[in-house]
């Protein structure tokens, strides 16, 4: 999937030759990487591929699915996600309908999950209708927190030229240690405010400094991540602030020391516990991918050609996980162009 996802990213930046000026960075990101997702999930015959609209469909839908989960009166209350959904499913309907699943270029996940549906008699009406799902968390988080760690990156030319001088030095590629990737976990612990849900599995007691809980076994409980993200006792008096380096400091610190404990409890944007997100991997590589091209080989300004503001970051509904830019955040254009001597430069990823 990787490989597949990367591929289309890597043509899309081969392909700007000249000084690009989107009207909505976001809106630009948000688009290739949508389309590089979901045809490394769906192969050539990705319905997108064939009718635009579907991208725009598919962010419709996500941003009311939560509204659609009460159903209560969908169709009244969040008519456009409902819109959004129906013609989603139509094309994934006809998708199944006509085993494009069973294509080469495929992913294996999706070819399992197809079987698996087929094995316990599912038809591929509502195949099409359920992996609409799957398309949505593929996409919802991931390219949303790419936006923000462009913006934080690009804001700040110190941070550029750090990064940039740490791309241009590999060599071979090998597992990074945490240290390597402060800024995407710094840009994941702002904006990410999952809300994760564990059932309490025997009757438990819990207090602080005030009372004493009893938690009941069988009770399901919710943990927003947004909480102790932004806890300013546990990551300090700027905690609510950017700060490129704040898990490089945390790398230096001794692993069994309370304080680094307690930083790794407080951060839980992929879930905590025995099971953490399962695409965490697969959109880890394509957001580093992408964005260490971007950073690497291309120079991206405000039009005006001075530095990149970072948009306001808004806190996200119930049930949304990732923050997305709104008013000016959602309008701001950028002038990307090649950097000097990274011109003809033929861009290729290897997994």
């Amino acid at each position: 999937m990787n490989t597949f996802a990367l591929k289309d990213v890597a043509l899309t930046f081969n392909e700007m030759k000249d000084a690009f000026e989107p009207d909505s960075l976001y809106l630009w990101i948000r688009d290739v990487l949508t389309m590089a997702t979901c045809n490394s999930l769906l192969g050539s015959h990705n319905p997108m591929k064939s009718d635009k609209s579907l991208v725009e469909a598919l962010w419709d839908f996500d941003a009311g699915v939560f509204l659609l989960v009460l159903n209560i009166m969908p169709s009244i209350v969040a008519p456009k996600t409902y819109k959004a959904r129906e013609t989603l499913q139509a094309a994934l309907r006809k998708y199944y309908g006509t085993n494009h699943d069973l294509e080469p270029d495929v992913a294996e996940l999706i070819k399992v999950r197809a079987a698996y549906y087929k094995k316990y008699d599912l038809g591929t009406d509502d195949t099409g209708n359920f992996e609409l799902a799957l398309l949505n968390v593929s996409t919802a988080n991931a390219i949303p927190t790419v936006l923000w760690l462009v913006a934080f990156i690009v804001s700040d030319p110190a941070l550029i030229a750090s990064i940039r001088e740490e791309l241009q030095a590999v060599i071979t590629i090998s597992e990074p240690k945490n240290g390597k990737l402060s800024s995407y976990r710094e840009v994941i612990r702002l904006i990410n405010s999952q809300l994760g849900t564990r059932r309490v599995m025997a009757d438990t007691i819990i207090s602080d400094e005030k009372s004493t809980y009893l938690l009941r076994k069988g009770w399901d409980i919710q943990i927003p991540a947004g909480v102790p993200h932004r806890s300013t006792e546990v990551w300090g008096p700027n905690a609510a602030s950017f700060d490129a380096r704040r898990f490089m400091k945390l790398d230096t610190k001794s692993a069994m020391s309370e304080k680094a404990k307690e930083e790794k409890q407080a951060y839980i944007p992929l879930g905590g516990g025995k099971h953490l997100c399962p695409g965490r991997n697969f959109a880890f590589a394509e957001m580093l991918g992408f964005i260490a091209t971007l950073i690497v080989g291309f120079d991206v300004k405000a039009k005006d050609g001075g530095l990149i503001t970072v948009p306001y970051v808004p806190r996200t509904p119930h049930a949304v996980t990732v923050s997305k830019p709104v008013g000016k955040g959602l309008e701001m254009g950028a002038k990307i162009t090649r950097r000097a001597g990274w011109e003809d430069v033929v861009w290729q990823y290897i997994t």
